[in-house]
């Protein structure tokens, strides 16, 4: 009875210390995945609502992560994963590779996977307008079927939207450029953009 009065004793100092706790650094272990996106997690205690509470305030999603000298954004998070123990648990976040536009926006900065962050010069105007006549020529092609063309507007709304674009679906949309000739002639400056990522 007294060893469990002391338990309960215990547990409840351990919360008030965690109220009272602001968990300014909070420290986050980051391993890469295989598709070179990246999995953070956070271990707190079942009794560090107010830890738990400040990891999700600190891991949002949009925010940049840096690791291996490249940048990568959180695009969710979710708590109450099993942690080492019955009394840990942990924030697990997933983040992807970043693409950044800088200075004059003529500067693609792109995570090669493991490479860092690399500058590709483009000229960003050129990229837009291609974007443009693309989307018009598919419009009205007839002998490209549809499950091309989606695949080919996915990574075009990718480059405009600056999401990352995976090693398989440049390829993919690469070999549909080079199986249509019309649509390599407009996309000089696309395929070299997308080339960056293979």
């Amino acid at each position: 009875m007294i060893l469990i009065l002391l338990l309960v004793i215990i547990f409840f100092v351990l919360i008030y210390i965690d109220k009272r706790s602001t968990y300014d650094n909070i420290t986050p272990y980051i391993k890469m995945e295989s598709v070179g996106n990246v999995q953070i997690f956070i271990p707190y205690y079942i009794w560090q609502t107010n830890k738990k509470t400040r990891i999700l305030e600190e891991c949002y999603q949009g925010r940049e992560i840096y690791y291996l000298k490249a940048t990568f954004i959180i695009t969710h998070c979710d708590s109450g994963f099993r942690g080492a123990n019955f009394i840990e648990k942990k924030v697990i976040c997933w983040g992807q590779p970043a693409i950044q536009t800088t200075g004059n926006e003529d500067t693609y900065i792109i995570n090669q996977y493991g490479q860092g962050n690399n500058p590709f010069q483009f000229n960003q105007i050129k990229i837009n307008n291609e974007i443009i006549e693309i989307r018009e020529y598919l419009s009205n092609a007839v002998d490209i079927n549809i499950d091309e063309k989606e695949e080919v507007l996915s990574v075009l709304e990718k480059i405009i939207e600056n999401n990352d674009i995976k090693k398989e679906e440049a390829e993919n949309v690469l070999e549909i450029f080079n199986k249509y000739e019309p649509l390599l002639s407009l996309a000089t400056n696309i395929i070299t953009l997308i080339r960056s990522f293979i």
